[in-house]
């Protein structure tokens, strides 16, 4: 999960682990997947509140780059453009 999502690691703030979210959502998902036993309630929660933290900084990013859009719609067109 780590390798597929490594391009929002610079995005994401760091703990005092030196971990960010997308680690504690890899690690989750990969005890999920590999252990013979159901997640705990912790692990499971730890999981879902890294989920959503990833969601937010990923809406946090589209957000500011729709307001970019729209500055960029509404600045005027340089002169040299309209010619």
């Amino acid at each position: 999960m780590l390798h597929h999502f490594r391009f929002i690691l610079p995005l994401l703030p760091v703990d005092e682990d030196g971990l960010t979210s997308l680690h504690y959502y890899d690690s989750a998902i990969q005890l999920a997947r590999t252990s013979d036993r159901e997640l705990t309630e912790a692990e499971y929660l730890i999981g879902l509140q890294a989920a959503n933290e990833i969601r937010g900084m990923l809406n946090e990013c589209r957000i500011e780059m729709l307001e970019e859009s729209a500055v960029r719609l509404a600045a005027p067109v340089p002169q040299r453009l309209v010619q």
